[in-house]
C-alpha cells in the first residue's frame, strides 16, 4: 500500500495540472478500464524482449515507445488504483465508520443475546411483544444510519430492562452508555459533500485520463510490431469494446429480423 500511495503522490501534481482538454471520458467503468490496463501491462513486460512463436520482439518500436514509457505506464496503472480506492472511502459511510459499524454490529448481538435471555421465562409482558417485533424487522440495508438506526431499536428496549439485565452475572452496564455513542456517530454522520469528494474526483479523472493514453500509445506500438499477426494484435485490443460492438451488431440484426418488411418501391408510370 505504500508503494501505491508513493507512487499516487508521484503522478498527483500531473494529473491535478491536467487542462480538461486532455482529460478522456471513460468507455466503461474505472473497474474494467484498469483491469484490461494490467492485462495489457502484462503481456508487454512478457513479449517486450522476445515475441511469441518467433514474432518479433515489442522492444523493436522502443524509438516510439521505450521502456520508460511502459514503466510508467505500470505506475500510473497504480496510482489510479489507489486514487479509485480513495475516492470509494470518502463515499462510502460504512468504509469511512468502518469500525463504528463493526462494533455497533457486535452491541446489537450483544444485546439481543442478554434480552433474549431474561425475558425467556414463559411470562407474557408488553416487553416480548417489543422483542418479537424487533425479530420481525428486516434488516433493511447496510449503510451506517440504518445500522445505527437497528442499534437505536434495541437500545431503547434494554435501556427499558436494564435493571434486569444488570441482574446478569456477566451484562456490562457500560454497553448501553457505548450504544448511545455510537447512535449519535452513526444517525448523525453527514455524508461527504460534492465540495469534499471533488478534489478526489480530480485526481481520479486526471490520472485515468494519463493511464489511458498510455494505454493507446503502447496499442499502436503493438499494432505496429504485429501487424503481420493478427492474433497478437487482438491481444492489444479492448476485449470490452469488441463485446459491446458484437452486442450492439445482434441487437441491431435482431431490431431487423422483427422489423416488418418494407413495401418494395413501384415502378414509375
Amino acid at each position: 500500500m505504500e508503494d501505491l500511495k508513493a507512487l499516487f503522490d508521484k503522478h498527483r501534481p500531473e494529473a491535478e495540472a491536467l487542462p480538461p482538454e486532455r482529460l478522456i471520458r471513460p468507455a466503461f467503468r474505472v473497474s474494467v478500464h484498469l483491469r484490461e490496463a494490467n492485462g495489457f501491462n502484462r503481456l508487454a513486460a512478457q513479449y517486450w524482449d522476445a515475441g511469441p512463436n518467433g514474432a518479433p520482439a515489442l522492444s523493436i518500436a522502443q524509438a516510439r515507445y521505450s521502456r520508460d514509457r511502459l514503466t510508467r505506464f505500470d505506475e500510473l496503472i497504480k496510482a489510479t488504483q489507489y486514487a479509485a480506492g480513495l475516492e470509494n472511502l470518502a463515499t462510502d459511510d460504512v468504509v469511512r465508520l468502518g469500525a463504528q459499524v463493526q462494533r455497533a454490529t457486535h452491541l446489537i448481538d450483544e444485546l439481543e443475546a442478554a434480552i433474549d435471555f431474561i425475558l425467556d421465562d414463559d411470562v407474557h409482558e408488553p416487553a416480548d411483544d417489543r422483542l418479537d417485533a424487533l425479530h420481525a424487522t428486516p434488516e433493511g440495508g447496510s449503510s451506517a444510519a440504518t445500522i445505527g438506526q437497528q442499534l437505536l431499536a434495541w437500545l431503547l428496549l434494554a435501556t427499558d430492562l436494564q435493571d434486569r439485565l444488570a441482574q446478569l452475572g456477566d451484562f456490562d452496564p457500560a454497553l448501553l452508555t457505548e450504544a448511545r455513542t455510537l447512535v449519535d456517530a452513526l444517525t448523525g454522520a453527514a455524508p461527504p459533500t460534492t465540495a469534499q469528494r471533488a478534489p478526489l474526483t480530480v485526481v481520479r479523472k486526471g490520472l485515468l485520463s494519463l493511464m489511458l493514453a498510455e494505454q493507446a500509445a503502447l496499442n499502436r506500438a503493438a499494432h505496429y510490431v504485429w501487424r503481420h499477426h493478427p492474433d497478437l494484435r487482438r491481444l492489444f485490443t479492448s476485449a470490452e469494446a469488441r463485446k459491446r460492438r458484437a452486442l450492439n451488431r445482434l441487437t441491431k440484426k435482431l431490431a431487423e429480423a422483427d422489423s416488418p418488411p418494407q413495401p418494395l418501391p413501384q415502378p414509375t408510370p
